[in-house]
């Protein structure tokens, strides 16, 4: 299980693309002021992983619900 915040590299299996960064988001609902936070750590990381492996472009859907 990946903890709220952090991300994945994997292989994209059928998708036309040459990798996938998994990433996971806080549930929003009840909470406290660390949704904002847990949500901006992971698009830090998402663009931080990215970066890091040379990606040229990234597109980012919708990260948490």
């Amino acid at each position: 299980m990946i903890p709220d915040g952090n991300v994945v590299v994997t292989d994209p299996g059928l998708l036309p693309c040459k990798k996938i960064i998994h990433a996971v988001g806080p549930r929003w609902g009840k909470g406290g002021f660390e949704k904002p936070l847990l949500l901006k750590k992971t698009v830090f990381n998402s663009l931080e992983l990215a970066g890091a492996l040379g990606f040229k472009s990234i597109g980012m859907s919708a990260i948490s619900v």
